[in-house]
């Protein structure tokens, strides 16, 4: 009989994956809830015609507040991808998971690719709205 080391638990390569499109989904709807709550405000005080956001037409109570809170979200998920991207190289090179990692690399160079996307969009609609 020959003895075979049997792996259990979650490779290394598992745990970036994870830890980067965990960060991945929060920072983009942090962006989506910063523009959100910038239209919000812009709209209240007269500056944009008409909101996209007009759902949610409400005052916001603290402005200073939401923003402080969702750029420390964007802080955090900003270091847990950035985290989980170190992992998933390291992953790749030790081949703990390794098609884990490979996708996680991805992900990892594709989310600010697509933030970036997302706020050039999200700024030239709101330049296009700006009442004269």
């Amino acid at each position: 009989m020959t003895s075979r080391s049997v792996r259990t638990g979650l490779s290394l390569g598992t745990i970036s994956l994870v830890m980067v499109t965990q960060a991945a989904v929060t920072m983009l709807t942090s962006l989506w809830l910063a523009q959100a709550t910038i239209d919000v405000v812009l709209a209240y005080f007269g500056l944009v015609s008409s909101g996209v956001f007009d759902f949610v037409y409400v005052v916001v109570p603290d402005f200073p507040t939401a923003i402080v809170a969702i750029s420390l979200t964007v802080i955090v998920a900003s270091v847990l991808g950035f985290t989980g991207w170190g992992l998933a190289i390291a992953a790749a090179v030790s081949n703990s998971g390794r098609t884990q990692a490979r996708v996680a690399i991805v992900i990892g160079v594709l989310v600010p690719i697509a933030s970036g996307g997302y706020l050039w969009f999200a700024g030239t609609d709101l330049l296009t709205r700006l009442s004269p």
